[in-house]
């Protein structure tokens, strides 16, 4: 774990301001706070219909690694492997590269414009943005001290892990699953997700190293351990993911004393002390009691 203070020298980094590397959309306090359960599973709900109905559709494009493309023409038989060919003539579909992954090519009509990139290989049941709601569930359970990993928004085993380890605490079957009586129970009294901080002088007045190597023995080397940049300092510092710190602090000067940033409210370390600390083999995983 990096010192929570960078001190000694170090690179000073600018931070006007910075741009979410995910290209995730802004996020306001206001649409974490009113996200709902409800609001969450008819989501999941909607977008699970979706994703059947995409699996079902046969009239997707089929997309192949790049080392099955010949630059031969499609003849019959491809056709009748792949139901989109057949609405051109062989001889004019051709093996088009995806832009942004070069080791696929997507059959497409050879007088198409439509180019294929990533973004239309995305698959419909994956979500490539935060979800209001799983954020606002995130930092309840850190909060709770059932600690989801960074909280980034988006479901995933840590989330699980987290919500299982809730569970026990409060004597609920433990499944791992957000159901409405764990919400109930996690929600009461919780008050806000998230709140405002303001940055302070002790905060522009942080120095952060360049690089930070891979290599042990060269992080060894190293005269002290600090952050690289003032977006790592404050994302650690309130167990958030860079780009989520981003994405709800979109034109936010993090260098500049007095600025107000949205973060998650995780509330306080805990203060009391483990008992004694079990291994979970099946699960691969520490607990303190």
């Amino acid at each position: 774990m990096k010192i929570e203070l960078a001190v000694a020298a170090g690179l000073l980094v600018s931070a006007m301001p910075h741009v979410a590397e995910a290209g995730w959309r802004p996020l306001s306090q206001d649409a974490i706070e009113t996200a709902t359960f409800d609001g969450w599973q008819s989501a999941v709900q909607d977008a699970n219909a979706v994703a059947s109905a995409a699996r079902q559709d046969d009239t997707a494009p089929t997309v192949r690694p790049i080392e099955n493309a010949t630059g031969v023409p499609a003849q019959d038989s491809d056709i009748a492997a792949d139901p989109a060919s057949a609405q051109a003539p062989a001889s004019h579909i051709e093996d088009v590269a995806v832009t942004g992954e070069p080791g696929l090519t997507i059959a497409s009509p050879a007088f198409s414009t439509d180019l294929p990139d990533q973004a239309g290989l995305e698959t419909v049941d994956e979500p490539t943005q935060p979800d209001p709601f799983l954020i606002r569930l995130q930092i309840l359970l850190d909060r709770a001290h059932a600690s989801p990993g960074a909280i980034d928004g988006f479901d995933g085993e840590n989330t699980r892990k987290a919500v299982a380890a809730y569970e026990a605490m409060r004597g609920l079957p433990e499944d791992g699953q957000v159901d409405p009586d764990l919400w109930v129970i996690l929600s009461l009294d919780q008050g806000k997700a998230t709140k405002t901080y303001t940055i302070t002088q002790k905060d522009t007045e942080a120095r952060f190293v360049g690089h930070i190597p891979d290599d042990y023995g060269e992080l060894a080397k190293m005269e002290w351990l600090g952050y690289k940049s003032p977006v790592e300092m404050f994302a650690e510092r309130f167990h958030m993911d860079e780009d989520l710190l981003l994405a709800m602090n979109p034109e936010a000067d993090l260098m500049a004393v007095g600025t107000q940033i949205l973060v998650a409210d995780v509330g306080e370390a805990p203060v009391t002390k483990v008992a004694h600390i079990v291994v979970d083999k099946e699960r691969g995983e520490p607990r303190c009691i």
